[in-house]
């Protein structure tokens, strides 16, 4: 497209003060809320096409039945590498600029201005929160990555519904868009500050840690899940089949890898978006659908073992 051409959608943008990543943020919450409201008050009653599009998880792999517009739930690595390659990309542009005062690339500053509501953008962020955001937002990515393409093991059987794949994909995509939107030097008209670690609050040096802590503990869990099926010497395969969690966080909670997604999100929201309304839909699409998922492979634990723990809750020791 030619620079009028992007130069017209920016300014349509602009004029309707449009934005594309709050836009699909709200729209995933308010599917998961009328998901929620509807499987809870039917009891999972609705019809079966109903219901394709609200289960996810193990409800979804053992649902009578099967939609057409799947694909394989290993598939799941693709997008988290597709997030780790976009995080370094974007960690090596926020240090040129910060460190090396190198200029945003236009290009970057057209993709930010069509996602995130042209020039109207306001700075959230400066340099050193920017930078440290990124970088762990980064690590999650990788870790991710990490676990889906080497260790994770995905049953034969195991499908994952094109719209689910697709709309993850989408909100990896403009993960790191989000990050830097608002901060200083991807903001029209804002100028960038040196990068000093000292001039961050106790808050968020107690977000970092928070963040860091449930980054750990969600690939500690993960490997909980990991080793259910496979040996943990030999990495040899032993059953593709779904077995009752024990160990660590699981003996409070049946989701704990989603607690702590989570608390990665929230720990952030506290620490450094407090005023960012497009991290406030992030991350209540994060804790909406993490609860309504874990509350899913809650009940389905339960209804699949007769011996499961009483005490432990869906996701949030000791109330739900």
């Amino acid at each position: 497209m030619s620079p009028t051409a992007w130069q017209t959608i920016i300014n349509f943008i602009e004029y309707w003060n449009i934005n594309i990543i709050n836009t699909i943020f709200f729209t995933l919450n308010t599917f998961v809320i009328i998901g929620a409201t509807l499987m809870h008050f039917t009891n999972f009653k609705l019809p079966e096409r109903a219901k394709e599009f609200f289960l996810f998880g193990k409800y979804a792999l053992y649902s009578s039945r099967k939609s057409i517009l799947t694909v394989p739930k290993s598939w799941i690595s693709y997008t988290y590498l597709m997030g780790s390659i976009l995080s370094l990309c974007y960690i090596y542009l926020v240090i040129e600029m910060y460190i090396f005062q190198s200029k945003l690339p236009k290009f970057v500053a057209i993709l930010l201005n069509i996602l995130a509501g042209g020039k109207n953008r306001k700075v959230i962020l400066n340099s050193t929160e920017c930078l440290i955001v990124t970088v762990l937002m980064g690590l999650q990515c990788a870790r991710r990555a990490y676990e889906t393409i080497f260790i994770q093991i995905f049953s034969k059987n195991s499908r994952l519904d094109m719209r689910h794949y697709l709309l993850s994909f989408c909100i990896y995509f403009v993960l790191m868009p989000v990050l830097v939107a608002n901060a200083e030097g991807f903001v029209e008209g804002s100028t960038t500050s040196p990068i000093d670690l000292l001039e961050l609050s106790l808050i968020q040096y107690c977000s970092i840690l928070v963040f860091l802590f449930c980054w750990w503990q969600q690939y500690q869990t993960n490997l909980i899940l990991i080793y259910l099926r496979k040996e943990k010497i030999s990495g040899k395969l032993i059953t593709e089949k779904h077995l009752l969690p024990r160990g660590g966080y699981f003996e409070r909670v049946s989701s704990p890898h989603m607690l702590f997604e989570i608390g990665i999100y929230v720990s952030l929201l506290f620490g450094f978006f407090r005023g960012s309304i497009t991290w406030w839909l992030l991350a209540i699409s994060v804790i909406s659908n993490q609860i309504y998922i874990a509350i899913q492979t809650h009940i389905w634990y339960k209804e699949n073992f007769k011996n499961y723990p009483c005490n432990r809750k869906a996701i949030l020791p000791f109330i739900l």
